[in-house]
């Protein structure tokens, strides 16, 4: 679904951004600019209409000729009535649904919501990489054109050059895919502002420390589920104890006594006796049975996959710091060397591109640690629901 995300917003945003000189935008106009989109569009279906259960259930009209003489003609007419009953229950499943109804249709929004957050995600990545990737590129060049100078000396080596040329190539197409995959994410003349978003050392601080207390999604399904199987059994009940089945008017053709012969009333009572309809209540109950277990079994693995992605999270901040510190000590002791050699004036240029090529190419696998860390804690807030508290927050905003 996330392609149609971007194509709502691209789509929606040509109405907004007039096209040219680039101006900045943030997660929190981003994500108003994707749920405008999507409310439009949910804002043209239509709505259920109100549901008013009748006091009859049902009528039947029938005619029967006699010798096919108009005058001999039988009329007859049956009314089935509902009950007091019946009604409210049936008013109660008619309001379940329209609420099954909304939840369906708001699924679509939340749905909607998590894409936007997993496009910023992903616009946040390729942007930092694409920085990173870019000053890599100028690295490579400078090395080319040190190895180019050096190619004329006895002991060059054509393979060093090669090497470098196919790193730079490679990287060229790599930076030119991930150009084309960004533009397609962001609003046309607009660039991406990160100015407000949460770091990892604050994830850190208030994730891991603040319990969540939301209501997920799937928990607000299986109570309706419930409920919903709830009213069939009371309205399967109701319908059990409707004695009476129904009442018949009938008109036969023209006799002497105008009351007695021509119009008769019938009464037809019904005994709560129906194996069907209390075997229709037993399977109603067995599935309620089933779906409260479900209900348990679906919240350990709930709360297993919300300590799970804890877990994930601080193995990554551990990872995080075993990095960062691994790589701090590696590139004081490359600094140091390089020092050292750079005083000789027969020192080789390359020792220090070489230098800088590895500190870039430490930042882009920390930056990819970085946004491990974002992803599972967006998944985290995703699980708990804390993603679609309304009034909707920003959960990627520092403050």
């Amino acid at each position: 679904m996330s392609r149609w995300v971007s194509i709502l917003i691209l789509s929606y945003s040509f109405l907004f951004f007039p096209v040219g000189a680039q101006s900045t935008i943030d997660f929190e106009e981003y994500l108003r600019l994707g749920l405008r989109s999507v409310d439009s569009l949910l804002s043209q279906r239509a709505l259920l209409s109100t549901f008013k259960p009748s006091w009859i259930e049902k009528i039947d009209v029938r005619t029967e000729t006699d010798e096919f003489d108009v005058d001999r003609q039988q009329y007859l007419v049956r009314f089935s009535p509902s009950t007091p009953g019946i009604r409210k229950a049936q008013m109660r499943l008619a309001a379940l649904y329209g609420e099954k109804a909304s939840l369906d249709r708001d699924q679509f929004r939340r749905d909607f919501i998590r894409d936007c957050y997993e496009d910023w995600l992903r616009i946040h990545r390729l942007s930092n990489q694409l920085k990173l990737r870019k000053n890599l590129l100028v690295i490579l060049l400078d090395e080319q054109t040190v190895l180019q100078k050096l190619a004329t000396q006895p002991d060059s080596r054509p393979k060093d050059l090669i090497e470098i040329l196919e790193d730079i190539s490679q990287l060229q197409i790599r930076i030119h895919r991930d150009e084309g995959r960004l533009k397609g994410l962001l609003p046309p003349g607009k660039q991406a502002d990160f100015s407000g978003l949460i770091s990892p050392e604050t994830i850190a601080e208030k994730l891991l420390t603040t319990p969540q207390d939301q209501l997920p999604d799937w928990q607000k399904e299986a109570l309706l589920r419930q409920q919903l199987t709830e009213a069939e059994i009371d309205l399967e009940k109701a319908e059990q104890k409707r004695y009476l089945d129904f009442l018949q008017l009938q008109y036969r053709g023209p006799h002497t006594d105008v009351w007695e012969e021509k119009l008769s009333v019938s009464l037809a009572f019904v005994l709560p006796f129906s194996p069907s309809r209390k075997l229709k209540i037993q399977e109603l109950e067995i599935e309620q049975d089933l779906q409260k277990q479900e209900e348990h079994i679906d919240h350990f693995r709930f709360e297993d996959r919300v300590n799970r992605k804890r877990l994930e999270l601080q193995q990554l901040f551990a990872e995080k710091d075993f990095v960062e510190d691994f790589f701090t000590t590696s590139s004081q002791q490359a600094n140091t060397l390089a020092s050292r050699y750079s005083k000789n004036e027969s020192a080789n240029p390359l020792l220090l591109l070489y230098q800088k090529r590895s500190e870039i190419e430490n930042q882009l696998k920390l930056e990819e640690i970085e946004a491990e860390i974002y992803r599972s804690y967006f998944e985290l807030q995703e699980l708990t629901g804390a993603l679609y508290q309304q009034p909707l927050r920003n959960l990627l905003l520092a403050n």
